[in-house]
């Protein structure tokens, strides 16, 4: 197969989570080291020794009609869409829905960017021979949205793009903003549908059984709806590098993620890659393992830290589950089901 994939969000300034989908099935693509022919259409990146030909100029509009013609040859038949940014090239095509939390989760978004996902995701059904969904709940919600049946395959994404530890700076980021001692962890843009209100409330109650000696970490960038409290024991330590992040996974007595409303939600998966016990609301990455909490009740937040971090036997058990369930959580597994997808629509 000759196979062209766009990963233009590897060109934004933070690639967030769809970035960590384009890089994972680039990822798992080189693994399987089979024949197919794999093309980035970005040239940051690619998997395939004729990709370097495909460069586009970064100075020029994205999808200008030359830069199709370019980066587009006869025999690449299909073109998946890692997001919907889908180019308006005349091939097979398959896209990428990670999830519809401007329905789900519409105060998140401004008018006009429901009105653009509304359309975007119009286009996607019109243009695409298969969507390919990270999970059951978000091909539920299309389906409910659409009220037709239309061709999902639901991949989970992998958890295996994580990087190595960089315990050394993980130390010193921690050693600047005065931690010392264990912590708990929390990943997190901030933003409402994270929950970081109630994640800290959370903390701050059972922090005494706990002996005052944790504190919780927040790593990662401001989003929107304001910045948070300054609460005693709980450190803002902004947005770390991938290495430095993979450093606090493995660090951490526990992460605590319990947002109101997750597209996917990677933090969890990515924790349990470096056996780290998990606090986590009911989000589609977790769909069906472990105990979770309410994510709009503080004690029951507040419980399943307790648990986490004071029950040995509890503590115990679920990493075992945990390591379990991301076993098969791999990339190479997720785009060999990719493959799969892409030669049934050539087919």
């Amino acid at each position: 197969m000759h196979i062209s994939i766009v990963t233009e969000q590897l060109r934004k300034r933070i690639p967030g989570g769809i970035g960590t989908y384009c890089r994972g099935l680039l990822k798992g693509l080189k693994e399987l080291e089979n024949d197919d022919e794999i093309y980035q259409l970005n040239g940051l990146t690619f998997v395939g020794e004729k990709a370097t030909s495909l460069a586009w100029d970064f100075k020029l509009p994205l999808y200008k009609e030359s830069l199709v013609k370019q980066g587009i040859s006869s025999k690449q038949k299909l073109v998946h869409s890692t997001s919907f940014e889908i180019p308006p090239i005349k091939r097979v095509m398959t896209t990428m829905v990670h999830d519809v939390l401007w329905k789900s989760y519409p105060q998140a978004y401004t008018k006009r960017g429901i009105e653009w996902h509304d359309k975007a995701l119009e286009k996607a059904l019109k243009k695409s021979s298969a969507l390919i969904v990270p999970s059951q709940r978000t091909k539920n919600d299309i389906l409910n949205l659409v009220g037709s049946e239309v061709n999902i395959d639901v991949i989970a994404e992998g958890s295996d793009h994580v990087s190595t530890p960089d315990l050394a700076g993980a130390k010193k980021l921690l050693k600047e903003f005065g931690v010392q001692g264990d912590f708990l962890l929390t990943v997190s843009t901030i933003e409402p549908r994270k929950n970081l209100d109630r994640v800290v409330e959370a903390f701050m109650n059972v922090r005494k059984s706990l002996g005052h000696k944790f504190v919780l970490v927040v790593a990662g960038s401001h989003g929107w709806g304001g910045a948070m409290k300054d609460v005693p024991g709980v450190v803002l330590v902004g947005a770390p590098s991938l290495k430095v992040l993979s450093g606090l996974y493995s660090m951490a007595s526990c992460l605590v993620y319990a947002p109101i409303a997750e597209g996917y939600g990677l933090p969890p998966i990515e924790a349990m890659m470096f056996s780290t016990p998990v606090v986590t609301s009911d989000i589609p990455s977790v769909e069906g393992i472990g105990d979770k909490v309410d994510p709009y009740d503080v004690d029951s937040i507040s419980k399943g830290i307790y648990d986490c971090v004071a029950d040995d036997v509890y503590r115990s058990r679920q990493i075992e589950i945990n390591n379990e369930f991301i076993r098969d959580l791999t990339w190479k597994n997720a785009a060999k089901k990719h493959t799969d997808v892409w030669k049934h629509c050539l087919n």
